[in-house]
C-alpha cells in the first residue's frame, strides 16, 4: 500500500518535471520569437557590435528560459496537487 502511494508520487513528480522542462522550452521559444520581431522591425540596434548582440540574444534567451522554468514549477506544484488529491480519492476508495 505504502509502496503505491509512493510509486504514484514518484510517477507524477517525473511528469511535472517533464511539464517544468516543456515549459522552458516554450519560454525560449517564446523569447526567440520577440527577439527575431526586434531584430526584423529594427527596434534592436542593428549597429551594435556582433559581440553585444550575441550577448542580447543569449541573454533574452536565458531570460525565455527562466519564465518559462518558474511557469514550469508553478504547473508542477498545481499537476502535483491534482495527482494527490486523486491519489487520496484512491485510497479510500480501497478501504
Amino acid at each position: 500500500m505504502i509502496k503505491k502511494f509512493i510509486g504514484k508520487i514518484v510517477v507524477a513528480l517525473i511528469k511535472a518535471m517533464a511539464r517544468a522542462f516543456v515549459g522552458m522550452l516554450m519560454g525560449i521559444a517564446f523569447m526567440g520569437f520577440i527577439l527575431v520581431m526586434l531584430l526584423f522591425f529594427g527596434v534592436a540596434a542593428p549597429q551594435a557590435g556582433q559581440e553585444i548582440m550575441l550577448m542580447e540574444i543569449i541573454g533574452l534567451l536565458l531570460v525565455g528560459a527562466g519564465i518559462g522554468a518558474i511557469a514550469g514549477f508553478f504547473d508542477m506544484l498545481d499537476f502535483q496537487r491534482r495527482s494527490m488529491g486523486r491519489a487520496r480519492r484512491i485510497s479510500r476508495d480501497e478501504k
